[in-house]
């Protein structure tokens, strides 16, 4: 029996748990009533038209139980709650003397770039690595425009679907790197170098100079394969007036005696580049052959 009677009180309290239970469950975001759903919808469609934006992107924030919305004949009468503001919204019922003002949200959606892979940090970004998209982050420095990814490199990994942000970015440079191992004073082909884009930040300007200088130019020092070319391993030719013979104290410069030749490495900056037949110009101490004047 005591058994029998503890199976009645349990059976007796279970129909008020489940009814307990069913309220708890139901609890959430009620539906809402026709003339709440009608002023939102009325709002949504006037608020979307009047920014330009489309009806999803538009949120009306009525839902809250407390803002009682009475039966209206007539269509609402919406317009801003403030001159310049998209924050708040009036709106009236024309038939009657009732008006509220009601919070907005708009989520504008701006150009950007986004990833089209994932990337390691050094990558040289092309234009196959990025596509245009829509999205309402407005955080700073996203890219929309792809002209400024040129000449670009990562300096972090980056993932697909990232949005391309200026703080990614590194600028880059142009730089002469050998494809073979050169000794001092070998002369520099086309050829033996590759160029490579590294960060601009990393090399001076030492790095940067034309191509065209290389077609003049003999290696400076012992050179490894892989070495960055810096103005520093270049001798540059430069055209010089040397002795062609000994020149004794005293004896005047002459076509005969002096010849323009290709001089490879820093000369004086008072170095002669031209002939001096009618200059009239006489040595002042003996100059031995090849030596610069």
């Amino acid at each position: 029996m005591v058994i029998h009677t503890r199976t009645m009180i349990f059976f007796k309290w279970l129909p008020g748990i489940f009814l307990w239970l069913c309220s708890a469950f139901a609890v959430g975001a009620p539906a809402l009533g026709f003339d709440k759903q009608a002023l939102i919808d009325q709002a949504t469609e006037w608020v979307a038209r009047n920014s330009q934006v489309e009806e999803k992107q538009v949120v009306i924030m009525a839902t809250d139980r407390r803002l009682k919305i009475p039966t209206c004949p007539s269509p609402f009468i919406i317009e801003f709650a403030f001159p310049g503001s998209e924050e708040s919204i009036k709106v009236e019922c024309p038939d009657t003397s009732w008006r509220a003002f009601v919070g907005i949200k708009i989520t504008k959606y701006m150009p950007a770039l986004a990833y089209t892979s994932d990337m390691p940090t050094g990558k040289i970004l092309l234009d196959e690595h990025t596509v245009a998209v829509s999205t309402a982050n407005s955080s700073s420095g996203i890219l929309s425009d792809r002209t400024a990814l040129k000449n670009m490199m990562l300096k972090v990994a980056v993932n697909a679907g990232d949005l391309v942000l200026k703080h990614h970015l590194e600028s880059t440079i142009a730089i002469f790197q050998l494809n073979k191992d050169l000794l001092k004073g070998e002369r520099i082909k086309q050829d033996d170098v590759t160029i490579v884009m590294k960060p601009a930040k990393k090399f001076g300007q030492n790095y940067q100079f034309p191509e065209k200088l290389l077609s003049n130019a003999s290696a400076a020092n012992n050179l490894k394969k892989g070495s960055l070319l810096s103005e520093q391993d270049l001798n540059i030719v430069q055209v010089a007036l040397v002795a062609a013979v000994n020149i004794p104290k005293g004896d005047l410069l002459t076509s005969s005696n002096t010849s323009l030749r290709d001089f490879y490495g820093k000369l004086p900056s008072d170095t002669l580049t031209t002939s001096v037949d009618s200059l009239m110009i006489a040595a002042r101490k003996t100059i031995n052959t090849g030596q610069p004047l």
